[in-house]
């Protein structure tokens, strides 16, 4: 009787929604065993579940697969399997390291799917940050899925939040991790890799986050969008850099629910190759110099359909910029042209851009483009407030002059405190000018930033 009774509450009893293997042992490639180990979540199935494989972030130096189980154990419970892994950190290893980590640790998931209860040729890579970077490079560079032993075919998409793809601009973390060997970052710059038959891909970032990693999600997206990747693309509206995660799985997620519709459906609600956008750049130039700069921009950019129109205005100020910008637009207006949406410059022209005081709401602006040119000291006064209004992109030179770049630092850290969308981007090796005149002899950087920035999408 009591054997009964035992059996008919075990029975009764609820049912673990998963298994957790713990510690799994995926390499012994690393000094430290913990920094190859990976935990397991298996959810309890009738037909062995796709998995899910997550990278943590953490600037390639820190982080660890104990801080986020709350992730594995979210996606177990929705039905798929997750193996949250931990690889080798900087110092002590570079990410060209850490992504044959990501390998191995996917190719020993590959191989034991039947022995723990999941489809190792359903496979998907997640990560988020330095995480993201990391499972773009593996994802997408055909040398390290073959490393994994993993086919093509297998792999079936990659969750990529808040990743860098591009790590050839200046910026403490990365010079810190990749160092000034140029031919090393551009061989870690994963978007470089995409190709029309990569795996889709679920792109992602903040509203507010790190600087650069806005534009550096949608440069992803763009160039998987061309090159005919299936790819879905979303802004968390007021979240930061590291809170949507840690959110995961709680009452405030945002995270969740869209990527687990990605990996039912990793080919359904694909971002479509956007067709030619109706609009415009106002390029202001002080002198025959800048004139130049903008001629070779217009040169560069309008086989891809960006419109860059050149005028060169006497002794250029905000308020002229402003003027001529809403002057131009009314006589394209009534002609039938397309709308202007974007203010750029470089030098003097640039200040003028920066100076403008035109906004979405008044004018249709879309953002601002300057090149080589200071921007305002301080974070008041008008100049300021007009900045906030429309996303900036700030271009310059680690070969410019060092007081013009730590003062586009210091303004665009500041309209960031302040909520604003502002990038700065500080190439390595070269003056802004110069970057310039790169642009129509093969230039795979810059280029490729200004048609993003130029799209006007969110």
């Amino acid at each position: 009787m009591l054997a009964t009774l035992t059996l008919f509450a075990l029975a009764l009893a609820p049912q673990e929604p998963y298994t957790l293997h713990e510690d799994v042992q995926y390499s012994d490639a690393a000094r430290q065993p913990r920094r190859n180990r990976l935990d397991l979540f298996v959810p309890a199935a009738d037909a062995p579940p796709p998995l899910v494989m997550f990278v943590h972030g953490g600037a390639w130096t820190g982080g660890s697969k104990d801080l986020f189980s709350r992730v594995g154990a979210t996606l177990a419970e929705r039905g798929f399997a997750c193996a949250v892994i931990n690889t080798q950190l900087f110092p002590f290893a570079k990410p060209d390291v850490m992504v044959v980590d990501c390998a191995h640790a996917l190719g020993y998931l590959h191989r034991h799917g039947e022995q723990f209860g999941y489809d190792g040729d359903r496979l998907f890579v997640m990560g988020h940050s330095s995480g993201a970077h990391l499972c773009s490079w593996l994802a997408y560079d055909d040398r390290k899925l073959a490393l994994a032993g993993v086919p093509k075919r297998a792999l079936r998409g990659a969750v990529l939040l808040s990743g860098v793809y591009d790590v050839r601009c200046h910026h403490m973390a990365l010079d810190g991790v990749f160092g000034d060997d140029l031919e090393l970052r551009r061989r870690a710059s994963t978007w470089l890799y995409t190709d029309k038959s990569d795996c889709p891909a679920y792109v992602a970032w903040a509203q507010r986050e790190l600087p650069g990693l806005s534009l550096c999600g949608q440069l992803m997206r763009d160039e998987l969008v061309r090159k005919g990747v299936p790819v879905r693309s979303e802004r968390y509206p007021g979240r930061t850099h590291r809170d949507y995660i840690f959110q995961f799985g709680t009452a405030r997620d945002l995270v969740t629910a869209p990527v687990v519709r990605f990996l039912e459906d990793p080919r359904g609600g694909a971002v479509r190759a956007r067709e030619q956008a109706p609009c415009a750049v106002l390029w202001i130039a002080a002198d025959d110099r800048e004139r130049r700069l903008g001629d070779l921009a217009a040169s560069a950019l309008a086989p891809a359909g960006v419109e860059v129109v050149v005028r060169a205005v006497f002794e250029p100020t905000g308020a002229r910029a402003t003027a001529l910008f809403r002057d131009l637009g009314a006589e394209r207006a009534a002609v039938g042209l397309s709308p202007l949406r974007f203010l750029a410059g470089f030098g003097g022209g640039g200040v003028a851009v920066a100076r403008s005081t035109l906004t979405p709401t008044t004018d249709g602006l879309a953002g601002r483009l300057v090149v080589g040119a200071p921007l305002p000291a301080g974070n008041r006064g008008a100049v300021f407030d007009c900045l906030k209004e429309a996303p900036l992109l700030c271009i310059l030179g680690d070969r410019d002059d060092a007081s013009l770049r730590e003062g586009a630092h210091s303004c665009t850290r500041a309209l960031r405190r302040a909520g604003c969308d502002a990038t700065p981007c500080e190439l390595v090796g070269t003056t802004a000018e110069d970057a310039l005149r790169q642009l129509d002899v093969g230039d795979d950087l810059v280029r490729p930033m200004l048609l993003t920035f130029f799209s006007g999408a969110p």
